[in-house]
Formats: structure tokens, C-alpha cells, sequence
């Protein structure tokens, strides 16, 4: 494969604060998704096919630093100012995502291709309660018994009536990966946890 056809990928991570969306905040992760973009970016890097835009000349592969760039306006603009024919976001999107809405970007978007989720599918599909409640209408799935407490209830008077089979997992509407998720032994645990 010849120097100008080959994949020209950048990989971002998380540097933008995720929106309110539904009234909840999906908390960010620590590092923003910066150790598997580095992980993401070395392993590309190991191709012959590919060249990766970094924001250091030469990263180390036994540290996260300088694989990948942020995912603001910006670093997305570095990204194809070095040349991105690819775009990598290994991030939380929304959709008024910089890769959604900038007009800056705009008029690159006919020679930049972009791996992603889409956006508006990743804001719909977030939310537990909602792809919990699908899957059972869908049915075919075991789906575990579910109950979902919204914040301006009395939590504790709500909680003491549901008389809930202990031990229970308790989750955020809106999480990220194990972030806020509890195994509850008791109403306890269960009302100090909510």
C-alpha cells in the first residue's frame, strides 16, 4: 500500500464533560478513555496500513500520554491539521457532540471519515430503565426483575414499600461502566447508596 493511501488515524478521548440529558449527568471517567485510546492507537500503529496521529512524536507504548487527542473542537481540528484521514472517537458522544455541530469541521467532512457510535442512538440506548423495558416488550430475554426510583421521590418511604428482595444491584439511569453501581444487602445500604 502506497505512502498516500494509507489510513491516517487519530484516536480521541474524553476531554469534553458529558451533557445533562434527561436531567442526569453521565460522570466522566478518569483520564477520559485515554488508557484504551493509547491502547487503541498502539495497536493501530502496528500495521503497515496505518500511520497514527499522536500528540507526542514518539509515545511510549508502557504509557497512556500523548497516543491520543482530546475530543473538543480543537483537538479534532489538530487531528486534521497533521493530516487525519480517520477519526477514531473512543469517547462518549451526544449529539451536540463537536463531531455533530462544528462548523469548523464542516468543511472537512467530505474527506474524513469517523469511527464512532452514533450519537443520537448512544443518548436514546444509555438510559437502563429504557433498554430494560424494550427487551422485556421484545421479550426472548431474561430480563431481571427492575424497579427505578426517580430523585424528587421520597426515597425511603418509596424503598420501604417496594419490600425488595435483598441482595439487589443498584445502578444510575445513566452510568458509566461499573461507576455508581452497588450490590445493597439491606434497605440499609440500599437508602445510604440512593
Amino acid at each position: 500500500m502506497s505512502t498516500a493511501s494509507r489510513a491516517r488515524v487519530a484516536v480521541l478521548y474524553q476531554s469534553l464533560d458529558p451533557p445533562v440529558i434527561d436531567g442526569i449527568q453521565k460522570p466522566k471517567k478518569p483520564g477520559g478513555y485515554m488508557d484504551s485510546g493509547a491502547d487503541i492507537a498502539y495497536n493501530l500503529s502496528l500495521s503497515p496500513n496505518v500511520d497514527v496521529i499522536c500528540t507526542h512524536n514518539d509515545p511510549k507504548p508502557s504509557e497512556q500520554a500523548g497516543w491520543s487527542l482530546p475530543n473538543t473542537e480543537d483537538g479534532i481540528l489538530e487531528a486534521v491539521k497533521k493530516g487525519a484521514s480517520h477519526i477514531w472517537a473512543n469517547t462518549i458522544l451526544f449529539s451536540s457532540h463537536p463531531l455533530q455541530v462544528s462548523a469548523r469541521l464542516a468543511e472537512h467532512q467530505d474527506h474524513i471519515k469517523v469511527v464512532e457510535q452514533g450519537p443520537l442512538i448512544v443518548e436514546r440506548y444509555d438510559d437502563k430503565e429504557f433498554v430494560n423495558n424494550l427487551l422485556r416488550k421484545l421479550g426472548g430475554f431474561t430480563m431481571p426483575r427492575a424497579w427505578a426510583l426517580n430523585e424528587s421521590q421520597d426515597t425511603q418511604g418509596t424503598l420501604e414499600k417496594l419490600d425488595l428482595p435483598f441482595p439487589i444491584v443498584a445502578k444510575p439511569i445513566h452510568g458509566r461502566g461499573s461507576h455508581g453501581v452497588r450490590v445493597c444487602r439491606s434497605l440499609k445500604e440500599l437508602i445510604e447508596h440512593a
